[in-house]
């Protein structure tokens, strides 16, 4: 289980490290990485408030993640390793729901600023 304990924690670091780019502007739009939802993609401004708004529970929920794969490594049997992995995937994922919830507001927010009065954001 010590192999899963590393891939998770090493994809909970990736998912954190990737949205906090984002947010700080060091990572553009592009076709890879990133919160990949209509209001995010709408601009670089958009983008970046996007992630910002997403970062919080995007860190929690990796955190959970690298938490649960810890957690595979050192309980004593296969299920309860399982356990840990689907939980700590579990509560990333209400996370990132979350995450997304908060982004698209945030996202919509930006491009609401940069539009004519009168026209829907995002068109």
């Amino acid at each position: 289980m010590l192999f899963a304990a590393l891939v998770t924690v090493l994809a909970a670091t990736v998912i954190a490290a990737t949205t906090w780019m984002a947010a700080a502007g060091r990572l553009r739009i592009n076709p890879l990485a990133g919160y990949r939802f209509r209001y995010f993609l709408a601009g670089e401004d958009a983008w970046r408030a996007g992630h910002r708004a997403a970062l919080l529970p995007t860190v929690i929920g990796a955190g959970a993640l690298a938490a649960g794969g810890i957690a595979s490594a050192v309980v004593d049997t296969d299920d309860s390793a399982a356990a840990c992995v689907f939980g700590g995937c579990g509560i990333l994922l209400a996370c990132v729901v979350w995450a997304t919830l908060r982004g698209n507001r945030a996202a919509l927010d930006a491009l609401a600023t940069q539009v004519d009065p009168g026209t829907t954001p995002g068109e």
